[in-house]
């Protein structure tokens, strides 16, 4: 399954590299793709790009809380389906800020296409820290799925150390 969900990270994150490469298709016959975008943008988008952050640490693991008592059978499922909805949420708010970097692209008449990939590589930064199924997200929406007393089992159905087989144990 952890493959899979890698598969999916990857492609949604690909998905930046066709846009740039169709931006620079239709800007490069209209301006000069060497030119650098105005520091202004490239401050905004940083400035998006650390907002954003601070706006997934807060909201982008929420998930439902599996109910103490809930079997395995019933909780592993609804784990990895949480955990899918919650990446995709993650992606979609991190991709906004290389969605209006296209729009600041054609607004601009200085530095179009890198003002798009400075955009993209923002994005990009939050999806390898926020989307992409690494430990860190997994571990944080296992985190919020057991915040009632219950459990997920979603580090063990992706194949990762439970929190009972890691250097640090319950009592």
């Amino acid at each position: 399954m952890l493959l899979q969900l890698r598969i999916l990270a990857g492609a949604l994150m690909g998905a930046l590299l066709f846009i740039g490469i169709a931006l620079y298709l239709v800007l490069s016959a209209t301006s000069d793709a060497g030119e650098l975008p105005p520091l202004w943008v490239v401050g905004a988008q940083i400035a998006a790009g650390a907002s954003m952050h601070y706006l997934l640490e807060a909201t982008g693991y929420r998930v439902p809380a599996v109910p103490v008592g809930t079997p395995r059978e019933e909780a592993e499922p609804q784990a990895l389906a949480a955990f899918q909805s919650a990446m995709i949420r993650r992606f979609a708010f991190s991709e906004a800020i290389a969605i209006a970097s296209v729009v600041v692209a054609f607004v601009i008449h200085q530095g179009q296409f890198l003002a798009y990939v400075s955009g993209a590589f923002v994005s990009l930064a939050l999806m390898i820290v926020h989307v992409f199924p690494w430990v860190r997200p997994i571990a944080r929406t296992a985190a919020s799925l057991d915040r009632d007393g219950g459990r997920s089992y979603l580090l063990e159905a992706l194949g990762l150390p439970g929190p009972d087989e890691g250097p640090i144990q319950r009592l």
